[in-house]
């Protein structure tokens, strides 16, 4: 919800070009969204970045206008929604995943819509606020013709113990316009040593079909598959994977694991960083990432808990949900803080994952109160240009602002239809 200009402030907003990056504004990548050959009564998917490029931390409000602006849907690339208030740290890139559902009833053609993103500047009484917009073009060019177009790009099995599951990773890419479920055959076979020292398939020991996750036109998805290891022996195998969309055969790929004894490989982990992001949010939950290294030999369900100080006091006991980091891998882990009033604070953590733990980290950080104005605070500048072209920077704000008074703001979609764990990512 837009705040209401008050007596002793001043609000301005000032349209950026989307794609223009400069000091001090903000930018999209890409500057335009395009959806070619996209099916009536089908989804297609495009990947979109926006940076905050000022100095400060900005709230961000995303709203979808134009004929097709029912048509789009906003996510993270995870197909979470970005919160309600959400606040961009000074320098941000927010990735997003822009999702077009076409309706049956769409007719042949091009159908248009802008997704309008406005980083809000923080309200402080007696300076001149200024928010900076982007209106970034979408168009959709809609079809009845069908093309099944797809790629099965990467294959990983990964080390593991026997008891333990054997977890296999395969990333596809749907580049028609129809989505898709694809169908992946495994088979594993005891490794055996070629002619020339190579690794090769001695026998099948193993083998399951699996149903992989929908794929929208324009997504990549990395689909995690499990594969029960009871009845194996310890061992190195070689792991096949085929894929096949719609008798669409997309090739076999083939990838190495060993299945050591329990407890033969390592467990163990550090935390690299822990950082606020978005900024801290009086009165309201502040963000705070942490980047969780996997340094062991096998992977690890991890989970971060930790306490919270304010002005040396105890205020709150927190405690993330669990990531399934691989071997060599570094992960996110989201913590959110209650920050009802201004204080000093104090986040003092760990990450437990399969039964250790790493070294607790510490991370301190101030929360203001906004009304509060500090010394020199309504110091900061505000350059438009005098003449036609300040004329011209005003006369697009008063328009941006009458048109999104009707606008709709961005829905969101959270996708958890699927049996098996999977990331995202669209090009």
């Amino acid at each position: 919800m837009r705040r209401v200009l008050g007596v002793a402030a001043a609000i301005l907003l000032v349209l950026i070009p989307a794609g223009a990056f400069a000091q001090g504004g903000v930018t999209s990548i890409p500057s335009r969204i395009e959806f070619r050959d996209v099916l009536r009564g089908g989804e297609a998917s495009r990947s979109l970045t926006v940076i905050n490029d000022t100095a400060q931390p900005r709230e961000v409000e995303i709203v979808v206008a134009g004929d097709g602006g029912d048509w789009i849907t906003l996510t993270r690339p995870d197909g979470t929604p970005l919160p309600e208030g959400y606040v961009s740290a000074a320098g941000e890139e927010i990735s997003l995943q822009v999702l077009a559902t076409v309706p049956d009833s769409a007719p042949n053609g091009v159908a248009e819509a802008t997704i309008e993103v406005t980083f809000i500047a923080p309200r402080i009484e007696g300076v001149v606020n200024v928010d900076l917009a982007l209106g970034i073009p979408v168009t959709m060019d809609v079809t009845g013709d069908q093309r099944l177009e797809a790629a099965f790009l990467e294959f990983i099995a990964f080390d593991t113990e026997v008891g333990l599951p054997l977890r296999m990773t395969v990333l596809t890419l749907n580049s028609g316009n129809v989505t898709f479920n694809p169908f992946i055959d495994i088979r594993v076979f005891r490794a055996v040593a070629g002619e020339d020292g190579s690794v090769e398939a001695g026998e099948e020991v193993a083998s399951s079909l699996e149903r992989g996750d929908s794929i929208r036109p324009g997504q990549r998805r990395t689909t995690i598959i499990t594969f029960p290891t009871d009845d194996l022996t310890p061992g190195v195998y070689v792991v096949e994977a085929s894929v096949d969309f719609g008798g669409l055969d997309l090739g076999t790929r083939r990838s190495v694991a060993e299945i050591a004894q329990r407890g033969t490989l390592t467990r163990a982990g550090v935390i690299r960083s822990m950082e606020v992001v978005g900024g801290t949010v009086f009165g309201g939950v502040t963000r705070v990432e942490v980047v969780f290294a996997n340094t062991g030999q096998i992977e690890a369900r991890a989970v971060f808990v930790g306490e919270v100080s304010r002005d040396g006091e105890l205020v709150e006991v927190v405690q993330s949900l669990q990531r399934l980091v691989f071997a060599g891998e570094n992960d996110t882990i989201e913590v959110f803080i209650e920050t009802p009033v201004a204080g000093e604070y104090t986040l003092v953590g760990k990450v437990n994952f399969e039964g250790t733990e790493t070294e607790e980290n510490t991370l301190s950080f101030t929360v203001a109160d906004p009304s509060v104005v500090s010394e020199g605070g309504n110091s900061l500048p505000l350059v438009i240009g005098a003449g036609v072209a300040g004329a011209g920077v005003l006369a697009m704000a008063a328009w941006f602002i009458l048109r999104r008074r009707s606008r709709k703001v961005a829905p969101v979609r959270s996708d958890h239809d699927s049996p098996a764990s999977t990331t995202d990512s669209t090009g």
